[in-house]
This record gives structure tokens, C-alpha cells and sequence, in this order.
């Protein structure tokens, strides 16, 4: 769930805008858990390799995940100059985490402090000019220089520094 709390002042050649953009906040659980733990390949009916894939289960906390922001917007006659700031912050962390024994791994034994893993803060620009050509409204030259960032948990970053997740599993 994304929250979004937006305001705005707007004058006859100015409009500001000032807004909130977060998520909620929770964990992210994944597991590495499969019926196949141990796999054979065969050539010719001869068995010559075999995969043997250790299980866990996996917590992490997403801590922050929000942004601030303020715009404004000023246009004087044909021209319109816009500029805005961005501060995002993202983070998360790991609980206590335990991995026991299991068939294939009957030794392991190992426990993991909680621990924060990402702090990230980001403060960001956008900023452009557009020059209305004829006077209409209809066509504008536009010219823009931003920066953007990519959302973090969408592509498992905030997954994937977690400790468990960084060990080896597989041993052919």
C-alpha cells in the first residue's frame, strides 16, 4: 500500500506544490524451498553429476520507504521555469535469524544478529523551461534536466544484502 499526501498553492503565474509519498512499511519473506534438493543427471543412462541444494527461510524488515518533495512552477509571459526537490530515504533491516540442521546440511548451526543492512538517503533535482512558440498554448519547445531513481523494492535490493541470503546453498 502507497500513501500520498499532496498540497497546493497556485497563483496566477506560480503554483507550488509541496507532498508526502510512502509505502507501508513490513517484511519481505522469501524462502529457498524446493522438492528437488537433491538432483541426478544421467548421460546415457549413467549418472554423472549431482546437485545437492540446502534450504532456508528468509525474513527482512523493510524499515522506510518515503519521500518529501516540493515543486514550483513559475510562468512569465511565453515562458514557464519549473524546479523541484526530492529527499528520499530507504531502509531496511534483518531480525535475529537461526539456520538449523536439515538432511543435507546435518551440521549447520548457525545464528545471525539482527542487524540494519541499508540506509540510503538520496536528495534529488528536477528542473526544465518551456518556451510556448506561437503564443497559443498548443506548441511548446520543452527542455528538462532530471534525475530519477529506481524503485528499491522492486528489483530485490532490499532483499539481497541480507546475510542468509548471501550464503552458499548449492554444491555440485
Amino acid at each position: 500500500t502507497a500513501w500520498r499526501a499532496t498540497a497546493a498553492y497556485v497563483t496566477g503565474g506560480s503554483s507550488f506544490r509541496f507532498g508526502y509519498i510512502g509505502n507501508q512499511l513490513g517484511d519481505i519473506r522469501s524462502a529457498n524451498r524446493g522438492t528437488n534438493d537433491l538432483r541426478f543427471r544421467v548421460n546415457n543412462g549413467v549418472p554423472n553429476l549431482i546437485t545437492e541444494r540446502a534450504t532456508y527461510r528468509v525474513k527482512t524488515n523493510l524499515d522506510n520507504d518515503l519521500g518529501f518533495y516540493a515543486q514550483d512552477r513559475w510562468t512569465v509571459g511565453r515562458w514557464t521555469l519549473q524546479g523541484a526537490l526530492r529527499f528520499d530515504y530507504f531502509s531496511t533491516s534483518v531480525p535475529e535469524q537461526h539456520l538449523g540442521p536439515e538432511p543435507i546440511t546435518p551440521n549447520r548451526n548457525i545464528t545471525f544478529p539482527a542487524q540494519d543492512i541499508i540506509s540510503w538517503k538520496d536528495l534529488t533535482y528536477r528542473s526544465g523551461f518551456a518556451y510556448d512558440l506561437f503564443g497559443t498554448g498548443k506548441t511548446a519547445l520543452k527542455v528538462a534536466f532530471n534525475k530519477y531513481l529506481l524503485g528499491q523494492t522492486l528489483n530485490g535490493l532490499g532483499r539481497d544484502p541480507n546475510p542468509i541470503v548471501a550464503l552458499p546453498t548449492t554444491v555440485t
